[in-house]
């Protein structure tokens, strides 16, 4: 697939005439979408508080191949220690040459192949068909490559599967676009954690879009980690999509400690009784930093159930953004859901824009949801200064404490250690400019 125009300020690919049929249709209709849609705008009511006019008013170049390179270019960028995980590298949104096996069961293989399979080939971008983005079809449009992620049924894979996305404007022509697919299956009874993490290796401007969209079979279990970590000068977006059946199992770990503009989408729907849902969300911002998150929870059928916490830490003249909407269908009775928003403003120029929402259509449910705005309370301040604690290192401390619970909720203890690290060093980027030492 070569680039050979360009649509509002993106290169647009000429589709290989190799492609599967199906995918190709799929293809050609993304593309026609995006022309005539172009990037959405504040006038979509889920687009409201977030403009991508910084992004419009840019030329982006697609960036040249990391072939030469391989994944031990960029084992810096990993989370874990070599052996703690099973990993792979995606470099501007294609995957590195893979160093390393896999357990049985568990298949990730290019996603150019895998779409031979009629079956795949039927799932990709079928979640995202009623998607009021238009960033979805752009990167469907675009994507060069992607990983079809596969375990088996019964399989419980025994480290986490670790992905690392770098950007590499490489070229010395900026700003770059890079498109990142994922295609998850999890069949019956099986089990895996997956963390992904997204960084850069300079300072300059990019695009990073990605989509993924995961299938969760009965039973089947998905601790889903995302930690974004990118240049001040970024830009990044990125949906998620999930498919629950029954007894199914979706736990999301979302960490914003990045970019200059960003925008997290997840959502899952709950397509079999007894399917349960856990979303976490920490995002930090500082500087001029604008951070936005998207959530829909949608419980389709009955006895499902759901909860939701998402935190936001803002400094400086940095904006936060969430909304959250958990659907609850007609038949769906017995839907138990929770969710909650909490943000903690350090900084009388940082704002947060909170929208929690229930729909609900069903009469025999239990349904809560909440958001709270404030700033560190007062009398635990006072705590740490009676006991002879300066006022900023006492604010840090409480600060700190605030962003903890989130990173306490990942059930991989090397995991946790590695971004307890990246918290506190995103948070000490603020500390650092109002003159505390850490």
């Amino acid at each position: 697939m070569t680039m050979v125009s360009s649509h509002n300020n993106f290169p647009i690919p000429s589709l290989s005439g190799s492609e599967a049929p199906a995918c190709r249709g799929k293809r050609e209709a993304a593309l026609k979408r995006f022309q005539v849609e172009g990037l959405p705008s504040t006038r979509l009511e889920s687009w409201r508080y977030t403009s991508l006019k910084a992004i419009s008013g840019l030329t982006f170049h697609t960036p040249d191949p990391r072939s030469a390179l391989t994944e031990s270019h960029f084992v810096g960028h990993a989370l874990f220690d070599g052996g703690a995980s099973y990993r792979r590298v995606i470099v501007n949104g294609l995957p590195l040459a893979t160093e390393g096996s896999l357990p049985a069961g568990l298949t990730v293989t290019l996603l150019s192949s895998a779409l031979g399979n009629t079956e795949v080939t039927s799932r990709l971008g079928s979640l995202l068909a009623t998607d009021d983005s238009s960033l979805s079809a752009l990167n469907l449009a675009s994507f060069q490559e992607g990983l079809f992620i596969h375990v088996s049924k019964g399989v419980v894979v025994d480290k986490p599967l670790e992905l690392l996305f770098v950007s590499d404007p490489c070229s010395g022509v900026i700003p770059i676009v890079s498109y990142s697919r994922l295609l998850i299956v999890l069949e019956a009874g099986s089990k895996l954690q997956i963390v992904e993490s997204s960084s850069s290796v300079s300072e300059t401007s990019y695009f990073t879009n990605g989509v993924s969209e995961i299938f969760l079979g009965e039973n089947s279990v998905l601790d889903h980690v995302k930690v974004q970590s990118e240049a001040a000068k970024a830009f990044h977006l990125s949906q998620t999509k999930v498919s629950q059946s029954r007894d199914s199992r979706f736990d999301s770990h979302l960490f914003t400690l990045g970019s200059g503009l960003s925008r997290s989408e997840i959502s899952s729907t709950l397509l079999g009784e007894g399917a349960d849902c856990r979303m976490n969300g920490l995002f930090i911002g500082n500087a001029d930093r604008h951070l936005d998150h998207f959530t829909v929870v949608d419980h389709a059928v009955p006895h499902t159930s759901s909860e939701e916490l998402y935190k936001g830490i803002l400094d400086d003249k940095s904006t936060g953004v969430f909304q959250g909407k958990v659907v609850v269908r007609k038949d769906a009775q017995k839907t138990d859901a929770k969710q909650t928003n909490r943000n903690l403003l350090l900084s009388t120029d940082a704002h947060v824009n909170t929208k929690p929402q229930l729909e609900i259509l069903a009469n025999d449910v239990k349904c809560t949801h909440g958001a709270a705005i404030g700033r560190i309370e007062a009398e635990a301040l006072f705590y740490l200064r009676s006991r002879g604690i300066d006022v900023e290192t006492s604010k840090h401390m409480l600060t700190v404490a605030f962003a903890s619970e989130m990173v306490g909720r990942l059930n991989n203890e090397s995991l946790r250690r590695a971004l307890t690290q990246k918290v506190e060093a995103s948070l000490e980027q603020s500390a650092a400019r109002k003159g505390l030492s850490s």
